[in-house]
């Protein structure tokens, strides 16, 4: 077994002894933290907690609205710093109506840093793809607008690395809008000392949404693939309500292990009415191995398409 997969393994097997499980077994109960004061908005609400930081919804000076995210007090202050400056650089790269703008940045009175997005009224995708009467097409349609945005990203030297529905917020135009790059990875200059986690050989991500060349590096390259797998895995739960792997983990480092395997459960064996083309896409866009996906978000997208058609 390779020393990259022994390792994989071993990193899965700490996150089993860290991670509570999904039934219970509560760490530390969590301390609220004070809102920071920062120039140029007024804080107005938390909305959100991820891994780089807290979101709130704000108001800035110029009365834009907007959702302003607040690194976190513990880690390196530095890292924090380079972290959230480059996730300025890469959205300000991006010219998308899929992809959230930054329209501000800074430093807390604390020292911290934060960034301000353009606030996106919506709700996330998978709570769109659930409201009676959304079909499939529309579901498949949604996946499409992200891949789309992907592919701008992509064109731009950005992979987004962390594709979920968290991340993915739909208006009442029915547009999907792509939110927080605080994982992107920058392709354009990859021989960039490592600043913090988001560039060295650590898990980047979401454990449930990770892709298996994020896991283990002996698999492939952290590239566009990376967003063509989570883009065909979040249509798998769109459409079938559960996870493309066999035993049904609900733990995210079980989910983990199963990513890193080779076995998928196709979407025609949990709906079977899917049985044709889009099974068969998925399929290969869930393929462990990276060069059996469809090459670009494009393609997937194109074949989205073609599927959708032969779906009706």
């Amino acid at each position: 077994m390779p020393d990259a997969w022994t390792r994989g393994w071993a990193c899965i097997d700490r996150i089993d002894a860290e991670l509570p499980c999904a039934a219970g077994g509560a760490g530390p109960a969590a301390v609220p933290a004070a809102r920071p004061t920062i120039t140029g908005a007024r804080l107005e609400e938390r909305i959100a907690d991820g891994g780089t930081g807290t979101v709130y919804r704000a108001c800035l000076d110029d009365g834009t609205a907007a959702a302003v995210k607040v690194g976190d007090m513990a880690g390196s202050r530095h890292a924090a710093r380079a972290r959230f400056a480059r996730e300025r650089a890469l959205l300000d790269r991006l010219d998308h109506p899929g992809i959230v703008r930054a329209v501000a940045d800074g430093r807390t009175a604390d020292g911290r840093p934060w960034i301000a997005t353009e606030f996106v009224e919506g709700i996330r995708i998978d709570a769109a793809c659930t409201r009676r009467g959304t079909g499939d097409g529309a579901c498949i349609q949604l996946v499409m607008q992200v891949l789309d945005a992907l592919d701008h990203a992509h064109a731009n030297g950005v992979v987004h690395r962390d594709v979920k529905p968290s991340n993915i917020l739909v208006g009442t135009g029915g547009v999907a809008t792509l939110i927080d790059f605080g994982a992107a990875r920058d392709l354009d200059r990859p021989e960039v000392p490592p600043t913090d986690a988001t560039e060295t050989g650590s898990i980047v991500g979401t454990l449930a949404w990770i892709s298996p060349e994020q896991a283990d590096p002996s698999i492939g390259d952290v590239g566009p693939a990376v967003d063509v797998y989570q883009s065909a895995l979040l249509l798998y739960r769109l459409l079938t309500g559960e996870m493309p792997y066999p035993g049904r983990p609900s733990h995210p480092a079980a989910m983990l292990r199963a990513a890193l395997a080779e076995e998928r459960v196709p979407a025609s064996a949990r709906r079977p009415d899917l049985d044709g083309p889009l099974s068969a896409l998925l399929a290969r866009a869930l393929a462990r191995d990276p060069a059996r996906r469809p090459p670009t978000a494009r393609d997937f997208c194109l074949e989205l398409m073609d599927a959708c058609c032969v779906l009706g």
